[in-house]
């Protein structure tokens, strides 16, 4: 072996002793030997190193491994090592090339790599070649290379790549020809049953099923996230406290994540991960628009084909997230070096959701941001459509964090938190809240927005009424209600006429009340109340 090569690259990494049995997986690769390409590719920490080491333990096929690093970018010095690798179970092949040694020229490169694949033609298979950490290759030409090597691979061969990013190859034209086999982060992620063997056998816990299930979706069957939350568990009396707090936060995960992801991205990507790091949700549109840019559709591409824990949410690749914990620690670095930012990046997005029509993701993003007077414009002659569009605890616990001045100059949001008060807790409070925008409306000079304000008081009162039983003043407030409303209202008047026939229906007048249900689904035409489609339901139930 030439002098300058370092011989525990070649060396397979033995099975880890009390390892979980990944059956199904082992067998994957087994089907994969059938042809040319096997591609092991998901993020830092999904145990590809283990499955190739457990996988080769539990076979006997002739196995020639290469482990990869930066500075095996340089072909003469990568193609001398994959020959040094083939020549572990074959120490003829290339006699001639590997003595001489590869040089850089790519025109060299070429005339050995015929050769080469000639030679191993002449072998009885099966021969593998594993590549492992393949992601630390960028170089063009080290590329084309291996794209001739799998193009003219000899049936005696079979290629094994792993790493963290899938290479520039092409793969949709090796897919499309049944060329490829290929085994993601979907397939990596530990199940139900893997987890509770790796937590209460490998790492000898001692976890209930249910502890083991919240661990598993709060690490969504991350191998490294399980591994960190066990070590973290080790000495923790109260496992419920500590799954409940087991967030991208924690320093094992927070530690790992950013010396084996975030560190090793190019500016350009780590900026745009941080940034987009309070998006519950990505697509390129509303990316461009909180980042001020034009080409999130090419970032996000180039993040998925890098494994950068962005998960697609269908299949035409418009949406996508992250995974949970990673966004956790991305939100905490934007958080801890640009705390003041968020909030910017916050109402951006909260202005594209509103401009899309997409009200609960805009009031959930303008309350992030603070921006209370944001929340008051979007709930603007409808404070009814918070109820109906966002998670009210949620919402409710950003509310009771907002000072009193804001309400008082921003009546709409005042408004807006007497619905969800209403919908949410009535039990505590909600009286005072609604004597509170009485006094807010009593002082507006605006006579018309202080008369569809107080409409929204009357029929936050007659809800409350319907909710605790009295269907007879229920009824009183809302026949009073309705007879001052405009016909046209399309919101309240609905929404009225649904609790009226709810009333009716305790009272066991079922002919009045389906005719309140049907008067509620005609003055509804063209809103989305999702209080009238159950009213509908309840109608429907009552026809038939």
């Amino acid at each position: 072996m030439p002098v300058s090569l370092l011989s525990t690259k070649l060396h397979i990494p033995p099975a880890r002793s009390g390892s979980v049995c990944r059956t199904r997986l082992i067998e994957r690769m087994n089907e994969g030997v059938k042809v040319r390409l096997t591609l092991v590719s998901a993020p830092a920490g999904f145990g590809k190193t283990t499955l190739l080491s457990d996988w080769i333990a539990s076979g006997g096929i002739d196995v020639a491994w290469l482990s990869l690093e930066k500075e095996d970018n340089d072909p003469g010095r990568f193609w001398t090592y994959v020959l040094a690798a083939l020549r572990t179970i074959r120490p003829d092949l290339g006699k001639d090339a590997y003595e001489l040694g590869f040089t850089s020229s790519q025109s060299q490169i070429d005339a050995i790599l015929t050769p080469l694949i000639n030679e191993i033609a002449g072998f009885p298979g099966p021969l593998l070649l594993i590549l492992d950490d393949y992601h630390v290759i960028d170089s063009a030409s080290i590329q084309e290379g291996m794209i001739f090597l799998v193009e003219h691979m000899p049936a005696s061969l079979h290629l094994v790549v792993a790493g963290r990013a899938d290479p520039a190859w092409p793969l949709a034209h090796w897919r499309s020809r049944g060329q490829l086999v290929e085994i993601r982060s979907a397939d990596l992620r530990f199940s139900s049953q893997e987890a509770a063997d790796f937590l209460n056998h490998t790492m000898k816990l001692d976890l209930s099923a249910r502890d083991i299930t919240a661990l598993e979706e709060r690490t969504e069957g991350w191998i490294a996230g399980l591994q960190m939350a066990a070590l973290s568990l080790q000495g923790w009396e109260d496992v419920q406290e500590f799954i409940a707090a087991f967030t991208g936060s924690n320093r094992y995960i927070f530690d790992y994540l950013m010396e084996e992801v975030l560190a090793r991205q190019p500016v350009d990507v780590q900026e745009f991960l941080l940034n987009t790091s309070i998006l519950d949700y990505l697509s390129a549109q509303l990316c461009d628009v909180v980042l001020d840019r034009t080409d999130s559709q090419d970032m996000l591409d180039k993040l998925e084909k890098a494994n950068l824990f962005l998960i697609p949410l269908d299949d035409v690749r418009r949406w996508y997230r992250y995974h949970h914990l990673f966004a956790d620690l991305l939100l905490r670095r934007l958080e801890l070096t640009e705390p003041d930012h968020p909030a910017e990046l916050h109402q951006r997005a909260s202005q594209w959701y509103g401009a899309n029509n997409l009200l609960a993701d805009a009031i959930h993003h303008a309350l992030e941001a603070g921006d209370f007077l944001l929340v008051n414009e979007l709930v603007s002659g409808n404070a009814l459509a918070i109820v109906e569009n966002t998670e009210l605890l949620d919402v409710l616990r950003y509310f009771e964090g907002i000072p009193n001045q804001q309400f008082s100059s921003k009546p709409w949001l005042c408004m807006a938190y007497a619905w969800v008060k209403a919908y949410a807790d009535p039990t505590a409070g909600l009286d005072y809240v609604l004597q509170q925008a009485a006094s807010y409306l009593a002082g507006m000079e605006n006579a018309s927005e202080r008369q569809h304000l107080s409409s929204h008081l009357g029929a936050i009162r007659c809800y409350m009424a319907w909710m605790k039983g009295d269907a007879d003043q229920a009824l009183e407030l809302t026949q009073k209600m309705l007879e001052g409303l405009p016909e046209n209202d399309r919101t309240l008047r609905p929404y009225l006429m649904g609790i009226e026939g709810l009333a009716w229906q305790y009272l066991d007048n079922f002919p009045a009340a389906i005719q309140s249900f049907s008067a509620a689904i005609v003055a509804s035409q063209g809103s989305n109340i999702y209080f009238v489609g159950l009213t509908q339901d309840t109608f429907e139930r009552l026809v038939i």
